[in-house]
């Protein structure tokens, strides 16, 4: 479970990221529509700003899903080694439990060693 969700942020992240572009592209089809209906050069300025804008989204994009990565393979670490201990945990009290009661059976063993049972009553 914790592999899938660490598998499905590639596929979170590029969906993402074609959201952004898509975003971008829009724009740029209303500036286009702008620029054809006589907005002029100011149309080129705003094109610019926007570009700088989206590629500074696309960066913080990368890096902030590096960092969300890096965690992530962090976390499934952790549950590996917790999942790990709780394994040891369990066959340690597995071992103890088998490990006494052996030592029961063989209390009672020794006990009864001494003692004799008159099965016909006499």
């Amino acid at each position: 479970a914790t592999q899938a969700l660490v598998d499905s942020t590639e596929t979170t992240r590029s969906a993402q990221k074609t959201g952004v572009e898509l975003s971008r592209r829009t724009v740029h089809a209303m500036l286009d529509t702008a620029a054809e209906a006589g907005a002029g050069e100011s149309v080129d300025d705003v094109r610019d700003l926007v570009d700088e804008q989206y590629d500074a989204v696309d960066d913080l994009h990368d890096e902030t899903w590096v960092a969300v990565e890096d965690a992530l393979d962090e976390y499934e670490g952790s549950v590996e080694e917790l999942t790990d201990a709780q394994r040891e945990a369990v066959l340690d009290a597995v071992d103890a439990a088998v490990s006494a009661s052996d030592d029961a059976e063989t209390a009672v063993d020794e006990a009864m060693d001494g003692v004799e049972i008159d099965v016909d009553g006499t």
